[in-house]
């Protein structure tokens, strides 16, 4: 019966879902960047970095750049991050765009949202 009920409402959620293509591409150009700080972090230890200073660093220019998204602008952050001083000590400007390239950071997923996209739809159907 419990799974029965899950079905159902899953059903009913999905069957009323609406994907708005330009929504999720402007999220992803907005909000996107931030999910390169992991790797940048990680690139700036492995040249010699302090792991807290680096990541207290990057935690500023964060929510720098989050501050400037909220205000209806731009997201900076890479121009924040290409432009620190303390940065650059480690990554020259070309380590830190290949850190930003968003294919670094969305691993399976493409397939796994397209697999289950395409289960969902022969359920649906």
């Amino acid at each position: 019966l419990a799974i029965d009920e899950i079905l159902e409402k899953s059903t009913s959620v999905l069957s009323g879902l609406v994907v708005k293509k330009e929504n999720i591409k402007n999220n992803l150009e907005k909000y996107g960047p931030f999910s390169a700080i992991e790797q940048i972090l990680m690139a700036m230890v492995k040249k010699g970095a302090n792991r807290q200073e680096s990541h207290e660093i990057l935690r500023k220019i964060s929510l720098a750049a989050y501050e400037n998204i909220e205000r209806n602008k731009e997201n900076n952050l890479k121009e924040l991050i290409s432009s620190n001083r303390e940065i650059k000590k480690y990554l020259t400007a070309s380590e830190v765009e290949s850190c930003m390239k968003i294919e670094n950071h969305i691993g399976f997923a493409p397939t796994a949202a397209s697999t289950v996209a395409e289960t969902i739809k022969k359920i649906v159907s």
